[in-house]
Formats: structure tokens, C-alpha cells, sequence
């Protein structure tokens, strides 16, 4: 419960606006309910921030905020403490008191009770649907700068010719010749002696090779450039990523987007800084987050993707046209 409570008044103008879960200007709540939120209520229900109003025209309008929600929580569950007399006051008190037994029965939310059909995204008992998930959105590639290589000299190699001697061919000996004389008894005849040819003897000079020894080339160090630092992502560059990943979900405006589907496209934006631009839109008056209805049904998965806004994870998110 608030510090301070609320007055009557100012409660019943917080469950108009909850059962309307809309914008609601003042001619409107004037024609409708033949009430408006002005003076000392507004300036109550705005500056305990239950309630967001704005100047449209010559009027103000008046939004629920979600500490707004949760207050109506508790009125469901605990009752309104806030003195009225009267009927009016009594059925009030009454509707209010005993509606925490249709959210127990049905284990649905305010939020769900009074969501307007046109807005939700799935049917009230149904759970999230597994969808497809589009490609995140493309980052800018960062360029890497070549590495410059040097060419590995190669040494020539020494080739020594080989020497070849001439083959030594082996002497001759010649055997003496005998000549027949004229009366037929043979004439000896003294042996020429033949000198021995002279060969050179064959002299293989062995083969020398020179042994290519390779020396290993040194290596230049291989220099890798950083990459270029990427700057850091500011609140309303993550804002705009957001919106960016709701508009290519929702089918049309004014719908529920689950965060489970949204966060994988906002790409290697920093969870804690996404958190904290999710409840900084709590703020702008064209969103809304709203909790999960039927708790029993959320996958582990969605319970991780929710974002806790004031004591409560919420799972869905909401962007007027």
C-alpha cells in the first residue's frame, strides 16, 4: 500500500481509469461517467505517480502508470481502506473486494480482466506461441586491415662439376712372328720388341657435392591491428532498436509484444542497459508493460526475458500508434 493512502475520490478515479485501460481525456470521463480528474485528485494521483496526465487541448488526459496497477493489485486483494457512505460507495468497496476471487479462480491479472480484446496478442488462456525468430538487426561489419606479408628469400644452390679422367685401356703384348724361309726350313727371326703402349691408368676422382645447408629464415612478426573500438551504445540508441523490434513484430499498432520474441533482435546491445531503458519508456505516454496473465504457463525462457519494472517482472510490451 502507498505511504500515504488515497482518498475515496481519488481511488475511484484510479479504478475508472483501470477498468478503461486507455487514455482517457476529461470531456470524455465527463460524457461518460459525469466525473473528472482534476484539483486535488489529479494533483494526488500524479505526484504519487499512479497516474501520468497530460494537457490535450484546453483538458487534461489521464493514463494509469503501472505503480498505478499494482495498486489496484492490492485494493483487489486487500480492499479499499478509504472511508465512503452510501450505496455507491458500498458496491464499490464490494466489486473491488470480492473481485481477487475471480483472479484466483482463473489465475488471470487486472491486466488481463481489463485488457481490451483488439490489444492483446494471444487469447486470454493461451500461452506464448513459439515463433520463428527474425534476423536480428544488421550491425555495421568492422574492417579488418590486411597483414602485409614479406617473401621468404631462398638461397641458390652450389652445384660442383665433376672431373672424369680417361679410361686406362690394358697393354699389348704381340707374339714374335715366324717367317718360313725359301728352301722351306723355317728362318727364326729375332722378336721386334714392341714398346708397351702407354695408357693412363683410369683415376676416378671422386665427385664432390656441396652440402646445401639451410639456414632458417627469420620470420617478420605477424602484427595484428586492433579492431576498432565500436562506441558504446547510448539510452536512445537502444530505444530506437527497441521500437525498431516491436514494429517488425506486431502485426499492427496497439498490439502485445512478447519481450521473449524482442530481445534477440536487439542484437549485443548490453542486457542492464536495455533493462534500464525498458522502465525508462514506463515514462513515455505510447507505452505499456503488462505482466504475463496465466503465470502457470510461462517457460523458462520467458521468465528470463521479462524486465522488472517497480516489484513485478513484466513479459509483454505495448506501443501506441
Amino acid at each position: 500500500m502507498p505511504d500515504k493512502p488515497l482518498s475515496f475520490s481519488a481511488t475511484c478515479a484510479l479504478l475508472i481509469l483501470m477498468a478503461e485501460d486507455r487514455e482517457m481525456p476529461n470531456p470524455e470521463l465527463k460524457e461518460k461517467y459525469g466525473v473528472t480528474i482534476t484539483g486535488k485528485e489529479r494533483t494526488t494521483l500524479n505526484e504519487g505517480g499512479f497516474v501520468t496526465s497530460r494537457k490535450t487541448g484546453r483538458s487534461f488526459s489521464h493514463v494509469l502508470t503501472d505503480k498505478g496497477w499494482h495498486h489496484a493489485s492490492e485494493l483487489a486483494r486487500d480492499g479499499i481502506s478509504a472511508p465512503g457512505t452510501g450505496f455507491a460507495a458500498a458496491a464499490v468497496k464490494a466489486l473491488v473486494g470480492n473481485l481477487q476471487r475471480h483472479i484466483v479462480r482463473s489465475e488471470h491479472s487486472l491486466a488481463e480482466i481489463y485488457s481490451r480484446q483488439e490489444d492483446l496478442l494471444t487469447e486470454v488462456n493461451e500461452a506464448p506461441k513459439a515463433e520463428t525468430t527474425p534476423e536480428p538487426i544488421a550491425q555495421p561489419p568492422i574492417a579488418q586491415p590486411p597483414i602485409a606479408q614479406s617473401p621468404i628469400p631462398q638461397p641458390p644452390v652450389a652445384q660442383t662439376p665433376v672431373a672424369q679422367t680417361p679410361a686406362a685401356q690394358p697393354s699389348v703384348a704381340e707374339t714374335p712372328t715366324t717367317e718360313t724361309s725359301i728352301s722351306g726350313t723355317p728362318t727364326a727371326q729375332p722378336p721386334v720388341p714392341q714398346p708397351p703402349v702407354a695408357q693412363p691408368s683410369v683415376a676416378e676422382t671422386p665427385t664432390t657435392e656441396t652440402s646445401i645447408s639451410e639456414t632458417p629464415t627469420a620470420q617478420p612478426p605477424i602484427v595484428e591491428t586492433p579492431p576498432a573500438s565500436v562506441p558504446a551504445l547510448s539510452s536512445e540508441d537502444i530505444e530506437t532498436l527497441i521500437r525498431k523490434a516491436y514494429a517488425q513484430l506486431a502485426d499492427m499498432p496497439n498490439t502485445w509484444v512478447s519481450l521473449t520474441q524482442l530481445r534477440p533482435l536487439l542484437g549485443d546491445a548490453p542486457r542492464d542497459k536495455v533493462d534500464a531503458t525498458l522502465v525508462e519508456m514506463t515514462r513515455r505516454p505510447d507505452v505499456r508493460f503488462v505482466p504475463w496473465e496465466n503465470q502457470k504457463t510461462l517457460t523458462q525462457a520467458d521468465r528470463d526475458a521479462a524486465v522488472v519494472i517497480g516489484d513485478q517482472p513484466k513479459h509483454r510490451i505495448w506501443i501506441g500508434a
